[in-house]
């Protein structure tokens, strides 16, 4: 009987190992509850930066260079067509109230110098279990000042000056996996936009923006 047992314990120890070999899929396996960036995507974003912007050039409206501590907006969605890469769409907003400005021959500190960007965004995770990415977002961009309305010999300056054009931001980032499917952290951003006014195509405008914001990542 001793024999027996003994036998049947040293076939287990044989068996079991070459079992457990053959069940383990070729290849180093994921560990399937690592938290992942795939699927959906949605980044929501508020921060503060600085917005600087000139207007030259115009035949009937007149130069003018505004800046300003601005307020910063980000809210992108899309989906995650390969590893680690996000390609989708957002809007990218920033605000500057109470900019300092030059207008014409006028300086003031009571304007408002608001600028948005619309388009396509790409965004790479170099790992896609970890925090750091890097995004850019190009498109449709609207440039906007509004000053104190004034005159000058007869003809009144200012108000409103809206300009469209194109622009783009790019921003580096990190995030902290707060759930399985959420994460917060910071970003850095970027951005640069050339535009046309609106009402006098001869003037050109451009604007730059930096800032700091904070995101949540749904992803």
């Amino acid at each position: 009987m001793r024999s027996t047992i003994a036998a049947l314990f040293c076939s287990a120890l044989v068996t079991f190992p070459t079992a457990a070999v053959r069940a383990q899929p070729p290849g180093t396996a994921e560990d399937p509850s690592a938290r992942t960036h795939d699927g959906f995507y949605l980044r929501l974003s508020l921060g503060g930066g600085a917005l600087r912007a000139k207007f030259q050039g115009g035949d009937t409206a007149p130069d003018a260079d505004a800046d300003g501590g601005a307020a910063m907006l980000d809210v992108l969605l899309g989906g995650t067509p390969a590893p680690g890469l996000v390609v989708g769409g957002g809007y990218q907003f920033e605000m500057a109230q109470d900019a300092d400005y030059e207008l014409g021959t006028s300086t003031g500190s009571s304007g408002t110098l608001a600028r948005g960007v619309i388009g396509p965004f790409v965004e790479w995770f170099p790992d896609r279990h970890g925090g750091f990415s890097v995004g850019l977002l190009a498109g449709y961009s609207l440039l906007q000042l509004r000053t104190p309305t004034i005159r000058i010999f007869g003809t009144e300056f200012g108000g409103d000056i809206r300009s469209l054009g194109v622009g783009g931001n790019l921003w580096v980032g990190y995030a902290h996996w707060l759930a399985n499917q959420w994460s917060l952290g910071l970003a850095a951003r970027a951005g640069l936009s050339t535009t046309k006014n609106t009402e006098d195509s001869s003037q050109s405008g451009s604007v730059t923006s930096w800032g700091v914001l904070i995101s949540a990542v749904h992803h």
